[in-house]
């Protein structure tokens, strides 16, 4: 844990409009010698920020981009521009709003607030690089948004990492 006075709590947004991003969590892409850790609820519940439950628990999602998410495995070959692709996801499930529904769809993702206990977060992002298919890091004691980050228009994903400090 680091100085309590950097503390706060934070959700994470996820916006789709328009074209869909590839968010979430290949071994690939899993910080080395560690798998991280996800934030828990005050009664010390890990949420289900990975979306390793298979469903979009401790997220409240808008809009139809979300439908039929998270996506169970790969990339799917057959797909328009599938073809020899992958994600790099880690771990079962992530969340392709291409491979279920294309581009139409759009639509928020919010994760429950959770505190920060850390200086630094990582996760990973795909997809477009567009202002509208992004991650936020919001802050929830003032609504203020201290971190965002986009794709960069391909289907595998890369991790971010947030300064939680700043």
């Amino acid at each position: 844990m680091f100085d309590s006075s950097l503390q706060r709590l934070l959700t994470v947004l996820i916006v789709l409009a328009g074209v869909s991003p590839l968010l979430a969590a290949d071994t690939t892409n899993e910080p080395l010698n560690s798998k991280g850790s996800l934030p828990k609820t005050t009664d010390g519940r890990a949420l289900n920020l990975n979306f390793e439950k298979g469903d979009l628990s401790d997220w409240t999602a808008t809009g139809n981009a979300w439908d039929q998410q998270p996506v169970k495995g790969g990339i799917d070959q057959n797909r328009p521009f599938g073809g020899g692709k992958k994600s790099l996801h880690t771990g079962e499930f992530w969340i392709g709003g291409y491979e279920k529904l294309q581009d139409g769809p759009q639509g928020t993702l919010t994760s429950a607030p959770f505190e920060v206990t850390a200086p630094w977060c990582s996760f990973l992002v795909g997809g477009g690089s567009f202002e509208e298919t992004r991650v936020e890091l919001v802050n929830t004691e003032d609504g203020k948004v201290f971190f965002k980050v986009s794709g960069t228009n391909q289907e595998e994903m890369r991790p971010a990492v947030a300064n939680l400090t700043a």
